[in-house]
């Protein structure tokens, strides 16, 4: 259903897109060719593994114990987020977002503004603003 070679093409573009890479400890080269070079009726269902049927999940995890920390082995999945609470609410980024909401920030696109929910309990819609701010001042948008 997939190309192997894609296992990690989605980590690849979202974090080479910012500079940053990912690691991940479980993905070595040789676990890798072991894994895949295991016949397929075995992956279905489970391996037998030094007398012990292993779910094929659990390989890569077991094959670590002794080497990485429980941490790492017995770490759940999470997905990657932006820390929105921790960024919002901090005082460097609060005075940023005040200075790009007031009028004098980008006046070409005074015209709109009317156009967005920014009354005080809608978060959501004064950073959709400043995010359009940003933007239309950098692209030199003219409403």
């Amino acid at each position: 259903m997939h190309l192997p070679e894609q296992y990690l093409i989605r980590n690849d573009k979202l974090g080479m897109s910012v500079s940053m890479e990912g690691r991940f400890p479980l993905t070595i080269p040789s676990l890798k060719k072991y894994i895949l070079n295991i016949n397929s009726k075995h992956k279905i269902k489970h391996i037998d593994f030094k007398d012990l049927t292993i779910p094929f999940k659990q390989l890569p995890k077991n094959s670590y114990k002794g080497s990485l920390p429980d941490w790492v082995i017995n770490k759940k999945k999470t997905g990657w987020s932006v820390p929105k609470k921790e960024w919002f609410y901090s005082p460097p980024f609060q005075r940023y977002c005040r200075s790009v909401l007031k009028d004098s920030f980008y006046k070409p696109t005074l015209c709109l503004k009317e156009h967005f929910n920014l009354s005080p309990a809608n978060w959501k819609g004064q950073m959709t603003y400043m995010f359009f701010q940003i933007w239309a001042k950098h692209l030199n948008v003219v409403c």
